[in-house]
């Protein structure tokens, strides 16, 4: 079921696009939706719908998960169990942050994807903090939280010693 997936954690709408965060989605399997993960907590997936006036509903439009996101990067070894990928979710005009706190072992990371003129969501960037983690009990959690406002963007982390955002 949805809830036990974690889909709905966080929402966010833009102009007729409406994209729902899943941070315990099992990303390993490739049907929508993904099944739970045996400890309850997956690599997370983001599924984006919309708007169809003519029909009058939601239309499936596209569905990211973490794993993808990170091979997209070079990055597959950063996962681990329970990298949230879409724990955080912002839309706004053609771009998409999906916050992924729990991305290398709690340090985070955001990956910022944009539209094409064409519709088609593809990833642009990750964006992971800037100062070094000098100990496990100081990990950030960058991307705990995110925000956009057309093509400005927030991202939080309320990781110790104090918690921080960057915009």
């Amino acid at each position: 079921d949805q809830q036990s997936l974690g889909l709905g954690t966080c929402l966010s709408a833009s102009a007729g696009l409406l994209v729902a965060g899943g941070p315990s989605r099992n990303s390993s399997a490739g049907s929508l939706p993904p099944q739970a993960s045996s400890h309850g907590r997956g690599d997370g997936a983001v599924v984006l719908w919309r708007w169809s006036a003519p029909r009058g509903s939601w239309e499936l439009s596209a569905s990211m998960t973490g794993t993808r996101a990170l091979e997209a990067v070079g990055k597959q070894d950063a996962a681990g169990e329970g990298m949230q990928f879409g724990r955080s979710v912002a839309i706004s005009s053609d771009w998409l942050f999906v916050g992924a706190p729990g991305m290398n072992a709690g340090v985070g990371g955001v990956f910022v994807f944009r539209q094409s003129s064409l519709g088609r969501w593809s990833l642009d960037r990750l964006l992971e903090p800037t100062a070094p983690v000098t100990s496990a009990s100081l990990v950030p959690r960058f991307g705990w939280a995110v925000a956009l406002d057309g093509d400005a963007g927030a991202v939080g982390a309320p990781g110790p010693p104090r918690g921080s955002v960057t915009a």
